[in-house]
């Protein structure tokens, strides 16, 4: 049993130490996608609420629109990332910027002015492996790759303005926070200076994967926040609607774990020439 244990942790040492950035890429739109179906199959996405407010579809029509583009671009995904075909990921890239555009146009609150910020890295990916595809062997990856740094620091960026402006989701995030590790004595005034200082932390980490030497320390908070705020939404929301929330936020802490894992080899490389 031992050693079909350290079989098994060789085996899977050696296919993550294989991965490229662009595999890490891959997978994260790959879960991206199977969130947003899945909020679709077992809700609704922002797309239902767009054509039954302003169209004159019933429910049931624009729900069963809802749901099969849902499936089609999940389809999409799975084809474009097997064949790297180009029409795939500019359809998902259309699809998540739609979402974006609906959430920011007929978000509930203030800060839904800002969600075409907060979640730009969702429509981003797709949009970068489509000019990777497009300029195959004419682009540098290292462009590619300060694309995606840029937009994973504008959700960060803009994620802190969130907070220190009270964004009230978040507000009650933190509050069934507090009650699920028995701090009840913290109330609404704690947490709203609890979020002035996650919001500046946002803001300076954003920042600094702009320069070299704390490159991997903005980073790695990226990965480990990102990770943490997206797993929370299993507590924070109902039902499957924490499932698909976590899935939807995986650009936010898988790209900056591809980018960790890619300098690390590169400097492995450096030693070892």
């Amino acid at each position: 049993m031992h050693e079909v244990s350290i079989y098994i942790l060789s085996k899977s040492y050696k296919f993550l130490d294989n991965l490229k950035i662009e595999d890490y890429i891959y997978f994260a739109l790959i879960l991206q996608t199977l969130g947003v179906f899945l909020q679709s199959m077992t809700s609704h996405t922002k797309i239902f609420s767009f054509l039954f407010y302003t169209t004159n579809l019933t429910d049931i029509i624009s729900l069963d629109i809802d749901k099969f583009l849902a499936v089609a671009i999940l389809l999409l995904v799975a084809f474009g990332v097997y064949k790297k075909n180009i029409f795939s990921f500019f359809t998902i890239f259309l699809y998540m910027l739609a979402l974006s555009l609906i959430s920011m146009l007929y978000g509930t609150n203030e800060s839904a002015n800002i969600s075409l910020l907060t979640s730009n890295i969702r429509y981003i990916v797709p949009l970068t492996i489509c000019f990777a595809l497009m300029l195959k062997g004419r682009i540098e990856k290292k462009i590619l790759i300060n694309i995606l740094k840029i937009s994973l620091s504008i959700v960060f960026f803009s994620h802190g303005l969130k907070c220190i402006f009270h964004n009230p989701q978040f507000l009650d995030y933190l509050l069934i926070s507090y009650q699920l590790f028995d701090l009840n004595s913290l109330n609404e005034d704690v947490a709203k200076l609890n979020l002035y200082f996650i919001g500046y932390i946002d803001i300076i980490f954003s920042l600094l994967i702009f320069y070299k030497k704390t490159l991997i320390i903005g980073l790695a908070y990226m990965a480990i926040w990102g990770f943490l705020t997206a797993f929370m939404r299993n507590y924070w929301l109902f039902s499957y609607d924490g499932v698909s929330n976590f899935l939807i936020r995986s650009c936010h802490w898988i790209i900056p774990l591809a980018f960790i894992v890619n300098i690390k080899k590169r400097e492995e490389n450096a030693k070892v020439f």
